[in-house]
């Protein structure tokens, strides 16, 4: 079955954003590699079934030569019109063309709940920074990475100085066991941003960061991490 006329226009007048992303699984292994270990690396990647104007993928990072699995992540995109920046539904057609998908569902942790992102508290750390160019995708948006980035910068600066329960020096030293990343709004060059961040109040692995937008007077992505207390040796 070939796309519909409609899909085919609705690629060139849309692009794909980012709603969710989470890395599920961290196999503790990964820290152990070095960049110059010879090891067979196989990615795979699975389509669930499209929603209105979304979709989500599951992507696994697998050992090639043991078959175990490394690393999992999970993401929802949601396909937005260039001008309006609106959700763009998919066409029937298209819903048909991947009917086959029904049985293999949005993980539940990507779909959208009526939970509110959690409240800083008063007494958390903060974390100013402007966005540069070079943090710029295509679009001249801030690329993702900016924002996780920003978060280990704002958590080993906290760290440093002695704001941080049970952990000590650079953050990038201690292993991340789980990533959970909300995209709420863009931000974009020379935007004044405040990554906000505090504890769990009873687990000191979880760390949470909400970053601020001056211009939007937003927060305007929130992240949750669970970090091992050990340091890599």
């Amino acid at each position: 079955m070939n796309i519909s006329d409609t899909d085919n226009n609705m690629c060139e007048t849309s692009t794909f954003i980012m709603l969710k992303m989470i890395l599920n699984y961290i196999n503790p292994k990964v820290y152990q590699f070095d960049y110059l270990d010879p090891i067979n690396l196989t990615v795979t990647k699975e389509l669930c079934e499209p929603g209105t104007s979304t979709h989500s993928t599951v992507t696994k990072l697998i050992h090639s030569d043991t078959g175990e699995l490394l690393v999992e992540r999970l993401a929802k995109l949601c396909r937005v019109d260039n001008e309006t920046h609106r959700p763009v539904k998919w066409s029937p057609q298209f819903h048909q063309m991947f009917s086959h998908l029904k049985d293999r569902g949005m993980p539940k942790v990507l779909k959208k709940t009526s939970t509110p992102i959690p409240t800083s508290p008063p007494d958390c750390f903060k974390w100013t920074f402007k966005s540069r160019y070079s943090d710029m995708d295509v679009k001249m948006h801030a690329n993702q990475s900016m924002y996780i980035k920003s978060c280990i910068d704002c958590a080993t600066e906290a760290s440093m100085n002695g704001q941080l329960d049970q952990f000590n020096g650079d953050i990038i030293w201690y292993p991340v066991k789980y990533l959970s990343i909300n995209y709420i709004a863009e931000t974009f060059a020379n935007d004044t941003l405040t990554v906000n961040m505090w504890q769990h109040n009873k687990d000191v692995s979880i760390l949470y960061f909400s970053v601020w937008s001056d211009a939007l007077k937003k927060i305007v992505t929130f992240i949750e991490v669970k970090i091992d207390l050990n340091k890599i040796k």
